[in-house]
């Protein structure tokens, strides 16, 4: 770790309005393209707009203490930034379980039992979204 630790060090101080460029950069991708990058990004704003962490507990913000209570879903009187960055990270998480989704169904091809369990998740998955899709 030391070294590339140092390796680091010897390639910012070359060049460190490079470097700074390149973490932003890279961070403007990670915010939207990415579950981990929304999470931060929706905890960054709620705590800028001085509001309880927007992340839902079942999602676990990587940010909050396990059990301390999150924002309501449906919580009113957020800022419109707040509120498209949760709706962005609640398609990048239903579009990762589709993914997941997707995987499995290829790996289990042929196999009707382990099928069936596939489709149980899929109609639950549907439902979820549908009444995303409904209460928005």
């Amino acid at each position: 770790m030391v070294i590339a630790w140092n390796a680091f060090v010897v390639k910012f101080k070359l060049s460190p309005s490079d470097r700074v460029q390149q973490f932003k950069t890279r961070r403007d991708k990670f915010f939207p393209s990415t579950i981990r990058g929304a999470m931060t990004n929706v905890h960054e704003m709620s705590m800028a707009g001085k509001v309880r962490c927007a992340v839902e507990m079942k999602d676990e913000c990587p940010f909050c203490y396990k059990g301390i209570p999150s924002m309501q879903a449906n919580q009113p009187n957020l800022s419109r930034d707040l509120e498209l960055a949760k709706i962005r990270l609640t398609e990048l998480i239903e579009s990762s379980k589709d993914k997941q989704a997707l995987r499995i169904q290829a790996v289990l091809a042929g196999n009707e039992e382990l099928r069936s369990q596939l489709d149980l998740i899929e109609q639950q998955t549907s439902k979820r979204i549908g009444s995303y899709s409904n209460n928005h």
